[in-house]
C-alpha cells in the first residue's frame, strides 16, 4: 500500500527499494501464516481461532463483523498462497527489471495477495466476497498490465465481465441462503452459523417456474456458478487463456496459488450445504470431469507455450472439482497444493525461456535450448513430470486419489425427471473416471510435447552472432521442418536466466518433488496425512455424502481398500506413461507421424487448433447481439435521443425563455415607465374587482 500511494504520487521507490517492500510485506505474511499452520495443527481436535475488528453491518436480526478465522483448511491454504507468492514476487525483481510500470506491478501484485488473505481468513460469506472481488478486480489490472496494446486491454476486459456473471451468481446464492436463515428466524451470514443451521435450512424448498427445489440445491448451484467464473470451468472459462497476455508473474500468480483456486475453496468452505444436496455435487462432478478432458484435448496442439499451460490449468481445476463433486473435499484441496508448486514452476520456467527469447512464447521457433538454460531445462522437466502423474512425484499423489475417489462414490444422483436417470446414475462412477484417465493421458502427453519441441530436438532459430547461420536466415526466410511447422526462425542468443529467477524454479521444482509426501497412499505404507489434518473439517460432509446414497460411505471409507488404491494407482502410473510415450514417439523417433496425421485427421486438429470455436460462438450468439443492442437501441435512442434529448431541450427551453424575457430589458426607460404602469392598472384593477 506503500508503495503504490509512492506511485500515484510520482515518486516511486527505485526498483530494488520497491521489489525489497513487496517482498518483505509478502515474507512477514508468509511466517505468520506458518505460524499459524502450526499452531492449528498442534492440537489433536480442530480449532479454529477467531479474530474480529469491528461491526460492518447491523440491520435487525443481521450481523456482520469484519472478522477473520483461522482453522486447518484456511491456514493450509495461506501458508502455500504467502509462500509460492513470495517466490513469484522475488522472481517477478529478475523478470521485470527495466519496465517502466515497475512499481505499479508491485503495487498490483501486492494488492493481490491481500485480496487472496481476505477470501481465504474471512469468517462470513461477505467477508469472503470482499476478497473474491479484490482478485477479480486485480486479475484485471494485471492482465491488462501491459494496457497500450490493444489485445492486453481486451483479454483484461473479458476477464473482468466473465467473472461479473459468475459472481452475479454468487450473490444470488448469498441471498438465498440469507433468506432462508431469516426463515429460522436467525439471519446470519456467518459460516460457522451456517454450519450449525443446515439441518433446518435443508428442510426449506423454493419453487421456481413451477419445480420445486430443495433450497441447499439452489444454493449450492448458484455458488458453484459463481465458481465457475472464478476457477475457469464450463462454460465460464473462455477469460482464462486469454489472461496470458499479463506479465508472465502474473500468470504463474494467478494459475497457481491464488485467483483460479478461490472457487475451490469457497466449495470447500461451504462444504455442508453442497453436501446436503446430492444434485449439486453431481453436477460439480460432471462439470470438472468434462472441462478436465475438454482444456487437456485443446492443449494438445497449441503452439502458444504459455496457452498450453493455460489449459492445462483449465484441466486441472476440473480435477480438483472432480474430487469436491465425489464428496472427496480433501482431496480436491491436496491438488490445489501439489498443482501450486509444479504449475508455478511450469508457468516461471516459460517465463524463463521467454526471457531468453526475445519474449517469443511460440514453441514451433524454439528446440535445443536445453543446452543453453540447463537450470531452466531440468525444472521444467521436473515439472512436467509432476503433472503427467508419474509415480514418485507429487503430482501422481493427488491426482490419483481423486480419481480413485471419484469411482468409489456411488452417491451420485441423477434427477427423475432426466429420461433413463436410474442408468445414468449407475454409470456415472465409471464414465467420470474415464474421462478423467483420457484426460490425464492428454496431460501427460501435450506435456512430454512441449517439453521436446522447447528443449530438444531441432534447433529452430538460428544464433544472432554467428554470422553463417544469419547468412542462411536471409537466403531461406521460411521452410517447413520435419514436424510440419512452416517456420521463420528468427535471430536469437539465448542464455540461462538470472539467479533470482532460476534460484526460484529450483524451490518449486523440488516443492513439485515432494509436496504429494503429505498425501502418502496406503498402499505405500502412508496414512494420508493431509486427509486427516483436514479430516476433523469435513467429517460433517462426510456423513452428509454416506446419508445420501446405500454405498456412499465408500466414498470416504474406501481409503481402507489397499488393493483398490493399488490398481488404480497401476492404471494411473500406465495412462502417465502411455501419454509420455506416445509424445515421445510422434516428436523424437517418428517426427514426420505428426504431420502425417495432422493432415489426415485434418477436421479435428482445426477444430481444436480453433478451441472448438466456443469463443465465436460466444460472440455470434452473446456478444455481437448485445453490442449490436446497446449501439442501436441503448446510445442511439435511450442515451442519445431520450436521455441527451432532454438535456439539450431543457437548455433549449431556457434559452428560448431567456430570450423572450430578455426582449423586456432592453435599455429605454419609456417601456420600463409603461410596464410600471401597466403593473399598477393591473393590481388596482384586481383590488376594484375583489
Amino acid at each position: 500500500m506503500v508503495n503504490g500511494a509512492l506511485t500515484l504520487t510520482g515518486k516511486p521507490l527505485s526498483e530494488r527499494n520497491t521489489a525489497l517492500l513487496g517482498c518483505l510485506t509478502v515474507l512477514g505474511s508468509a511466517l505468520l501464516a506458518t505460524n499459524a499452520l502450526i499452531i492449528v495443527l498442534s492440537h489433536e481436535e480442530p480449532v479454529r481461532l477467531t479474530a474480529t475488528a469491528w461491526e460492518w453491518i447491523a440491520s435487525g436480526r443481521l450481523s456482520i463483523p469484519v472478522s477473520l478465522v483461522v482453522d486447518r483448511l484456511s491456514a493450509l491454504y495461506i501458508t502455500f498462497i504467502c509462500w509460492i507468492g513470495l517466490l513469484i514476487h522475488v522472481y517477478s525483481h529478475g523478470y521485470m527489471h527495466g519496465d517502466r510500470g515497475f512499481s505499479r506491478f508491485f503495487t498490483y501484485l501486492n494488492l493481490f495477495m491481500f485480496s487472496m488473505l481476505t477470501l481465504v481468513l474471512g469468517s462470513s460469506l461477505p467477508i469472503l466476497f470482499v476478497g473474491w472481488e479484490g482478485v477479480g478486480l486485480c486479475s484485471y489490472l494485471l492482465i491488462g498490465f501491459w494496457y497500450e496494446g490493444t489485445e492486453n486491454a481486451k483479454a483484461g476486459k473479458k476477464a473482468f465481465v466473465v467473472n461479473r456473471i459468475g459472481d452475479f451468481a454468487f450473490l444470488l446464492g448469498m441471498f438465498v441462503i440469507f433468506w432462508g436463515t431469516w426463515q429460522l428466524d436467525h439471519a446470519t451470514l456467518e459460516v460457522a452459523g451456517l454450519q450449525g443451521q443446515i439441518a433446518g435450512l435443508a428442510e426449506q424448498t423454493i419453487t421456481l417456474w413451477g419445480f420445486t427445489m430443495r433450497l441447499p440445491t439452489v444454493a449450492a448451484i448458484l455458488l458453484f456458478i459463481g465458481a465457475c467464473g472464478k476457477s475457469a470451468q464450463i462454460p465460464l472459462y473462455v477469460w482464462l487463456p486469454d489472461a496470458m497476455a499479463g506479465p508472465t508473474p502474473v500468470s504463474a500468480l494467478i494459475h497457481a496459488a491464488t485467483m483460479v483456486t478461490a472457487g475451490i475453496y469457497m466449495c470447500a468452505r461451504m462444504h455442508f450445504l453442497f453436501s446436503e444436496s446430492p444434485v449439486a455435487l453431481t453436477l460439480i462432478a460432471i462439470t470438472g470431469a468434462t472441462t478436465a478432458l475438454f482444456a487437456a484435448s485443446i492443449a494438445l496442439v497449441q503452439n502458444d507455450i504459455k496457452k498450453v499451460l493455460a489449459y492445462s490449468t483449465v484441466s486441472q481445476l476440473g480435477y480438483m472439482f472432480m474430487g469436491i463433486g465425489a464428496g472427496a473435499y480433501a482431496m480436491g484441496i491436496f491438488h490445489v497444493f501439489t498443482h501450486a508448486f509444479f504449475k508455478a514452476c511450469l508457468f516461471l520456467g516459460a517465463g524463463s525461456v521467454m526471457h531468453a527469447m526475445s519474449n517469443n512464447t511460440d514453441i514451433r521457433l524454439m528446440g535445443g535450448l536445453r543446452k543453453h538454460m540447463p537450470h531452466t531445462w531440468l525444472t521444467f522437466l521436473i515439472s512436467t513430470i509432476a503433472i503427467a502423474g508419474v509415480p514418485g512425484f507429487s503430482g501422481f499423489f493427488s491426482k490419483d486419489e481423486i480419481l480413485a475417489k471419484t469411482v468409489m462414490n456411488h452417491g451420485y444422483f441423477v434427477p427423475p425427471i432426466v429420461p433413463g436417470h436410474e442408468t445414468l446414475t449407475a454409470l456415472m462412477p465409471g464414465v467420470l473416471w474415464g474421462m478423467g484417465v483420457l484426460a490425464a493421458f492428454c496431460t501427460a502427453f501435450y506435456m512430454t510435447r512441449i517439453l521436446y519441441l522447447t528443449f530438444h530436438g531441432e534447433q529452430r532459430w538460428v544464433e544472432a552472432h554467428v554470422p553463417a547461420e544469419v547468412d542462411a536466415l536471409k537466403a531461406a526466410r521460411s521452410r517447413i521442418d520435419a514436424y510440419g511447422f512452416e517456420v521463420t526462425p528468427q535471430q536469437l542468443h539465448p542464455h540461462e536466466s538470472p539467479v533470482s529467477m532460476t534460484a526460484v524454479l529450483w524451490v518449486l521444482a523440488i516443492g513439485a518433488i515432494f509436496a504429494g509426501y503429505v498425501g502418502l497412499p496406503h498402499f505405500l505404507g502412508g496414512h494420508l496425512a493431509i486427509e486427516g489434518w483436514l479430516g476433523g473439517i469435513f467429517d460433517t460432509a462426510h456423513t452428509a455424502v454416506a446419508g445420501h446414497g446405500a454405498h456412499g460411505a465408500e466414498a470416504v471409507a474406501g481409503h481402507g481398500d489397499t488393493a483398490k488404491e493399488l490398481s488404480f494407482a497401476l492404471i494411473s502410473t500406465f495412462i502417465a506413461f502411455a501419454g509420455i510415450g506416445a509424445a515421445l514417439f510422434c516428436y523424437a523417433v517418428k517426427p514426420g507421424l505428426t504431420k502425417t496425421l495432422g493432415d489426415a485427421l485434418s477436421v479435428v486438429r482445426r477444430v481444436l487448433s480453433n478451441k472448438y470455436y466456443i469463443d465465436e460462438l460466444y460472440d455470434f450468439v452473446f456478444v455481437t447481439p448485445i453490442r449490436r443492442f446497446s449501439e442501436s437501441v441503448l446510445w442511439r435512442v435511450i442515451d442519445e435521443r431520450v436521455i441527451d434529448g432532454t438535456v439539450r431541450g431543457m437548455g433549449t427551453a431556457a434559452r428560448g425563455l431567456g430570450g423572450l424575457l430578455s426582449r423586456a430589458e432592453n435599455g429605454i426607460v419609456g417601456s420600463y415607465a409603461v410596464g410600471m404602469l401597466l403593473g399598477v392598472v393591473f393590481i388596482l384593477g384586481y383590488l376594484a374587482l375583489r
